[in-house]
């Protein structure tokens, strides 16, 4: 059997939301993954913005391919933040419910 958590929180309209352990790792994960994400493109515009790093300036191809890719690594992090923050539960249905004898 496994162990569920029944929430009363705004979005949940009815019984059949269930926050799982699976729906809560799934959850941290992505919030995991999209801070990472968000970290890599920190860094990259911290180590492009050094003076002496001028083969990833602004002003050579490598720099602005660089740069759209780092753009694209952002975009996809705050993807994965916002899935994480405003996943869903599974619907399930009443006959699904387990017991907690």
């Amino acid at each position: 059997m496994r162990h569920r958590i029944y929430t009363l929180s705004a979005h949940m309209k009815d019984e059949g939301d269930i926050i799982t352990a699976r729906d809560r790792i799934t959850r941290t994960l992505y919030i995991v993954a999209g801070s990472a994400l968000v970290a890599v493109f920190l860094a990259w515009v911290a180590y492009r913005n050094q003076a002496g790093q001028s083969l990833f300036g602004m002003d050579t191809v490598a720099g602005w391919v660089g740069h759209g890719a780092a753009i694209l690594v952002l975009l996809a992090g705050l993807a994965l933040l916002a899935r994480g923050i405003f996943l869903r539960p599974e619907k399930r249905d009443a006959a699904d419910h387990e017991s907690f004898d």
